[in-house]
């Protein structure tokens, strides 16, 4: 098979605690009292008498801090008989789970009408009073030293406020310290040991797991608030199995992640520590991978090094992505080339490639072109990898994105940084620079017929797409199990992007986009108006899929995160946006049977070859039966796909609106107009000084007319003698807009032309 010579890119310890404090009041005016405070009577001392600040009173000293507030007969020169009180004003917890307010007191000699009263406000409403201290003759009430008072909030409460009043009548003492609004997201606690299991039951979001002795996910996955893995125990997750943890993980034993199980953490700053005693180890194994096979990879550990997990592998790249510029043979502007309109990752030479061969680190989010292989002939196997330096990643990991002018060149490799898999369609709503999302399967061996700088190349038909519309391979199905990325990403996979030009400086990964399942990498998304269309060589083996989304959120247009443009493949099918546009995925507006839907091909095959048409896959509406026909503009031929392939032959190069996908059974007339139109694009346009009609087949043409957008005719000529493409004069007309019909004895197309 002899293909165009373009060169092709190597295808290319501490101690965590759960509980946040939110605010504090501890008298001690200063900064650290973040809960301010208001006084019924201002602080007040006067003899004996007092409502004021305190460092010492009677045997009451501060319970933190050095200074409390300390109350002594209100109903003398301090504060009245009808008591006085402290209002803590209104805080915000929303978004806050297991709150609680907390307060210390100490009580001497509390008797009869002296009493102590709080107040909770929730979302600004009153609850019920509570009576703490109800003060007795014959000694009265006191507290041994100082006691505590928690208030549990209920979950929801967006705000909380408190009111603490004191009634005092006579020369008795009071304390008061410490005010304190806490978040305690695991207010319960669970134990596991082999012999008793979990002696509080499962854990749940709510419940602290510890993991006392050897657990294995294969008893049940574990969902916590938080996880404690204590010294001499081994916590194991097993593939397609997860442990989710919503707050920090503790490891001062053993943590084992097998290929394919996930350890997921949710909350935003939920951390990972590792003791002196712990240990973590997240493996990965290989498909079967063929001598100078390779993977896209990354690191779910944070002091990963490519001599420690890659030790044995004979080769690990780095894609300098600031050095990459496609290749400029490729850069074409002529509209019959294959690799018009295409999404090119081919370079001109290999500076934007670096070897890692020592100690290098793997930088959280980075993509690594990784050979797992012994040496250049190894191979013909699946290779088992462990990461095991540092600590898990998680929490908001951000990856400077590097830009190198257009989007064409802004080609980055990067990595899922976690130990789960994560939502790619989240990913590229949370990341203003990514449309799409390119995956790498190692489907072709290398070959010195695939042109390149190398002896033995690799084929960019093993490259596959996916956007938030569905996924798309555009290579051959191999033994190792090759197939179309789904919704979500593995632990450890590589992808690539084009940058969308003017994005942000930095990718965000976040712990919101991680998921407990799903961490094989290709599994179908939920099912929607889709169709796939296949485009197959049987003599070489070469496919091309195009995928059409009919969603709501969706327009005719390019919509970001949605559509993606075709990859330069050996052959190509594609659908066309209404911008002109060749897609490999087409996002359009919801279904209607009356659409039509512009589709072409390409092939830098330099021979004519047979192809077939077929439908691959249907979803929805066409799942349930929707007729689907392909009409070939080149012939008129119209086959219902539903029923059978359609077959034909093709040159090297472009075919660009060769065929039409209807979903109503055509009749003759649409389809001339159709097959006229489709046949032809002027080009340039915008046009200067003169403008190309180009057609994709040979046709009979009559005329050529121009008009102005009042209908006048500016221009008209004689197009009985045009081959394939005829060019035309526009420098005698002024700037504007213009139409020009094109007509043939059965019909007339129009298409809009913009003179500068």
């Amino acid at each position: 098979m002899k293909m165009k010579k373009y060169l092709l890119l190597l295808c290319l310890i501490f101690s965590l605690n759960s509980i946040a404090q939110i605010a504090y009041q501890g008298f001690e005016q200063n900064a650290g009292d973040t809960w301010n405070v208001a006084f019924s009577t201002p602080p007040c001392t006067n003899g004996q008498d007092r409502w004021d600040y305190s460092t010492t009173l009677s045997s009451i000293l501060p319970s933190a801090g050095a200074q409390f507030w300390g109350i002594t007969d209100l109903n003398g020169n301090c504060g009245s008989a009808a008591g006085e009180t402290m209002t803590f004003p209104n805080i915000s917890v929303a978004g806050q789970v297991g709150v609680f307010i907390s307060f210390d007191y100490n009580i001497l000699g509390y008797d009869l009408n002296d009493d102590v009263f709080y107040t909770v406000v929730i979302d600004g409403v009153d609850q019920t009073e509570v009576q703490l201290i109800d003060g007795m003759n014959g000694g009265g009430v006191s507290t041994t030293g100082y006691a505590t008072e928690m208030i549990n909030i209920p979950n929801g409460t967006t705000t909380v406020g408190l009111r603490v009043r004191v009634i005092q009548n006579g020369p008795d003492f009071a304390g008061f310290d410490n005010f304190i609004v806490d978040a305690n997201p695991c207010p319960n606690t669970t134990t596991y040991t082999i012999a008793g299991g979990w002696d509080n039951g499962l854990p749940n979001s709510t419940t602290a797991a510890i993991i006392a002795e050897d657990y294995s996910t294969t008893l049940a996955n574990i969902t916590a608030c938080e996880i404690t893995i204590n010294a001499g125990a081994t916590l194991t997750v097993n593939a397609d199995q997860w442990v989710s943890s919503v707050n920090n993980i503790q490891i001062d034993g053993t943590l084992i992640i097998e290929h394919e199980g996930s350890l997921v953490q949710t909350d935003a700053s939920a951390q990972v520590a590792v003791g002196a005693s712990g240990s973590v180890e997240v493996r990965k194994t290989t498909p079967t991978l063929s001598p100078l096979g390779f993977m896209f990879l990354s690191s779910p550990m944070s002091g990963e090094t490519r001599d420690g997990v890659y030790a044995d592998a004979f080769r690990v790249i780095n894609v300098v992505s600031s050095n990459f510029t496609v290749d400029p043979a490729l850069e074409t502007t002529d509209p019959m080339d294959p690799y018009f309109g295409a999404e090119i990752f081919l370079g001109p030479d290999n500076s934007f490639l670096s070897n890692y061969v020592a100690s290098e680190a793997l930088t959280p989010g980075n993509g690594l072109v990784v050979y797992p292989q012994a040496s250049i002939t190894d191979g013909n196997t699946s290779y088992d990898l462990a990461y095991t330096q540092g600590v898990l990643n998680t929490g908001d990991i951000n990856y400077p994105i590097q830009y190198n002018g257009q989007t064409k060149n802004n080609f980055n490799l990067l990595g899922n940084p976690y130990a789960s898999a994560i939502d790619m369609d989240l990913l590229i709503d949370a990341n203003d620079m990514i449309n799409e999302v390119y995956f790498w399967e190692h489907l072709t061996p290398p070959s010195n017929t695939i042109p390149g700088y190398l002896d033995n190349n690799y084929s960019m038909d093993d490259i596959s797409v996916y956007t938030k519309a569905g996924a798309v391979g555009s290579g051959t199905a191999a033994d190792n199990g090759g197939s179309a990325p789904g919704r979500y990403m593995a632990s450890g996979q590589g992808f690539a992007i084009k940058a969308i030009e003017g994005g942000s400086a930095n990718l965000l990964f976040s712990n919101s986009m991680r998921v407990v399942d799903n961490n094989d990498q290709y599994r179908n998304s939920e099912e929607k108006d889709r169709v796939w269309i296949r485009l197959h060589n049987e003599k070489y083996d070469l496919n091309s899929t195009s995928l059409l989304a009919f969603l709501p959120q969706a327009s005719p247009k390019m919509d970001k995160g949605f559509d993606a443009r075709r990859i330069g493949s050996s052959v190509s099918l594609f659908s066309k946006s209404v911008e002109g546009e060749a897609l490999s995925i087409q996002a359009t507006a919801a279904f209607d049977k009356a659409m039509q839907i512009e589709m072409g091909m390409a092939s830098v095959v330099e021979e004519n070859l047979q192809f077939s048409i077929a439908i691959e896959n249907k979803e929805g509406v066409f799942a349930n039966g929707q007729d689907i026909y392909l009409i070939d503009t080149y012939t008129g031929e119209v086959t219902h796909l539903n029923q059978n392939t359609y077959r034909f032959e093709a040159v090297n190069g472009m075919q660009d609106n060769r065929f039409v996908l209807a979903f109503e059974a055509p009749e003759q007339l649409s389809v001339s107009q159709n097959t006229l139109d489709a046949s032809l694009r002027l080009f340039p346009n915008p046009a200067q000084e003169q403008f190309t009609i180009v057609a994709s087949q040979e046709l009979s043409l009559d005329r050529l007319t121009i008009r102005s957008m009042q209908g006048q005719i500016v221009k008209s000529l004689s197009l009985k003698d045009m081959q394939q493409q005829q060019t035309v004069a526009i420098n005698d007309l002024p700037s504007g807009i213009y139409l020009v019909e094109i007509a043939n004895k059965f019909t007339t197309t129009t298409k809009k032309l913009i003179v500068k």
